[in-house]
């Protein structure tokens, strides 16, 4: 993993509506990859042009990953409200499996929310219309 890396996948996710596909070892590589940005800097001297330099990327880097992460997050939502728009929200998204392990699990606690929020809001008001209309056409 390096900034190019990084940057690659910035712009598919930004130039993309759907979820890209990313490794599950993603951001563990990127972790690894910031710590021996940080090690390099500390071995330069402090107000020499390498030291500038490997700052500069270190901190377009981690811009870059948080602008993934915030990419990654909304599109999910999106996939979510897709999802329970189109009464969908027993089965997964078709992008489901591109999703990372802990963004998956924040997709099914969110699936989960919509299908508490019905039961409870949606669904009485419907059995009861339903059933006044049935009284009301016999």
């Amino acid at each position: 993993m390096d900034s190019e890396d990084i940057s690659i996948v910035s712009k598919k996710e930004r130039e993309s509506k759907e979820i890209t596909p990313l490794s599950y070892t993603f951001y563990n590589n990127i972790k690894i990859y910031l710590q021996e940005l940080e090690n390099e800097i500390i071995k330069c001297n402090p107000r020499s042009k390498e030291a500038l330099m490997l700052s500069d990327e270190l901190n377009t880097s981690i811009g870059r990953i948080k602008d993934i992460f915030f990419l990654r997050k909304n599109k999910l939502f999106v996939m979510v409200a897709q999802a329970s728009s189109a009464d969908m929200i027993n089965s997964p998204h078709k992008n489901y499996n591109r999703l990372l392990p802990e963004e998956k699990r924040l997709y099914e606690s969110l699936t989960q929310s919509g299908k508490n929020l019905k039961t409870e809001l949606l669904d009485p008001v419907i059995s009861s219309n339903n059933e006044g209309k049935k009284n009301f056409i016999a």
